[in-house]
């Protein structure tokens, strides 16, 4: 698979969607039917997808200490000034090993006691007073009744299957998608409702059409925070020539990018694009000692792609020490990756002992197939050695960078250890501008 493959199917569904003018389909409460479900049904065709998330393992202690959370929080939402609501999702653990979120922890400081939401796990601790999101538990006491208007169903499938295999999308999955909104709309109106926020911030790349309807619907102005790497192929924020926020799209009144390069090459991005930079992605000086080892990025999709390099790499140059970081999503893995790696003695495996940039720093190359690391990496004048595998060259935007290097196997991932660092200009993340985020704020609920 290759870059050509994926602009190749973005090229067809965008196609697709324009060609049979599904952004003009509303439901009976006038909501863009397909702006809410397009995402999601990219998912089932898009050749990229990961089609193996995490498997969620609920025991009944589990079951007890999310309740009783949910319960303890509940009650301190219910005192909690409300005026400007943070949605968060803290994945990166200081050096005390808590729990803070990279991409909103600058405006959460800007902020005088702001209400944090989200996803907690009972038994992680957090750098932030954050409570819980109830959302999970609301869906299951509660059920997804709304079903998707039938014309609305009939126009989508016809164009889905002009376009692309018929039968894997049908009208009972659309009522299913459909109904999901609705449900998680409930929840965040009456949240919203009794809350009664002036500033609703969110990051998550863009998976929270109903929070934003709901958010706009109660009064509140929505801020979306950038998460992670976003082109022309994230069809959550790239959409068809044309189409624009007039086209009545449910999106955020501002969002806020790491940095001018975002959202303005080779796409079609219709929202409010405001630069404010962030202070956690922007390169530091680190007192840091190389070690000229190699650090792999991994993650579910292309871990097991990775080993294998890792692998490869070791038997012929044990002298070097690799470490195979990875991906949240793969913490629960950590166990079979030791396993695979029983027997090399110069791999270890990482979740979030360190910091990624005191990792980064430490090492002599950083190996991935696909990962916003590459834009942290370069940043900080890294090597990046790009392994030829999967959609690699989706990163192609990169690939000019003269710290790039495209690898196909373990001795050509050598030669990368040699190579002298060049010096280059490009900036993918700038500092965070507090003062402009202040004035776009005060500016934005005047």
């Amino acid at each position: 698979m290759c870059n050509g493959m994926i602009d190749s199917y973005v090229d067809r569904f965008m196609k697709m969607e324009a060609d049979h003018h599904l952004f003009d389909l509303r439901d009976e409460e006038g909501l863009p039917v397909w702006d809410i479900l397009r995402y999601d049904v990219n998912l089932v065709y898009n050749p990229f997808t990961d089609k193996n998330p995490h498997p969620v393992r609920m025991t009944f202690g589990k079951l007890f200490r999310g309740v009783a959370m949910a319960a303890g929080d509940f009650f301190r939402l219910s005192f909690r000034n409300g005026r400007v609501m943070i949605f968060s999702n803290s994945r990166y653990r200081a050096a005390d090993g808590k729990l803070y979120d990279k991409a909103s922890q600058d405006v959460t400081d800007s902020f005088e006691h702001p209400l944090i939401v989200e996803n907690k796990h009972p038994l992680d601790r957090y750098q932030n007073p954050v409570v819980q999101d109830g959302l999970t538990l609301y869906k299951k006491f509660h059920h997804a009744s709304k079903r998707l208007p039938e014309s609305c169903s009939a126009e989508i499938l016809k164009a889905i299957e002009d376009s692309f295999e018929p039968g894997k999308m049908t009208s009972g999955a659309l009522d299913s998608l459909y109904g999901s909104f609705f449900l998680e709309y409930s929840y965040y109106k009456k949240l919203f409702l009794s809350k009664k926020p002036e500033i609703v911030i969110m990051t998550r790349n863009g998976v929270r059409k109903s929070l934003i309807e709901a958010a706009k619907e109660s009064g509140a102005k929505v801020v979306e925070l950038q998460h992670g790497r976003f082109d022309r192929t994230h069809l959550m924020y790239s959409y068809p020539e044309g189409i624009t926020i007039a086209s009545g799209l449910v999106a955020p009144d501002l969002f806020c990018s790491f940095g001018n390069y975002w959202g303005t090459s080779n796409m079609n991005f219709p929202f409010r694009n405001e630069e404010v930079g962030n202070s956690y992605y922007a390169p530091k000086k680190l007192d840091v000692k190389h070690d000229g080892s190699l650090l792999f990025i991994s993650s579910f999709i292309y871990g097991e792609e990775l080993s294998r390099l890792a692998i490869a790499f070791s038997e012929r140059h044990p002298e070097v020490n690799v470490t195979f970081r990875l991906h949240p999503n793969e913490y629960y893995k950590s166990d079979e990756y030791a396993a695979v790696f029983r027997g090399f003695a110069n791999i270890s495996v990482a979740k979030d002992e360190e910091p990624i940039d005191v990792a980064m720093e430490r090492c002599e190359v950083v190996v991935l197939i696909h990962s916003t690391v590459i834009y942290e990496a370069l940043s900080r004048n890294k090597k990046v050695a790009s392994y030829k595998r999967m959609n690699y060259d989706d990163l192609s935007d990169c690939f000019s960078n003269p710290n790039v290097y495209l690898v196909g196997n373990g001795d050509e991932l050598y030669d990368v250890i040699s190579k002298e660092t060049k010096s280059c200009s490009q900036s993918y993340f700038e500092p965070f501008n507090a003062q402009k985020f202040k004035s776009l704020i005060s500016n934005l609920t005047k």
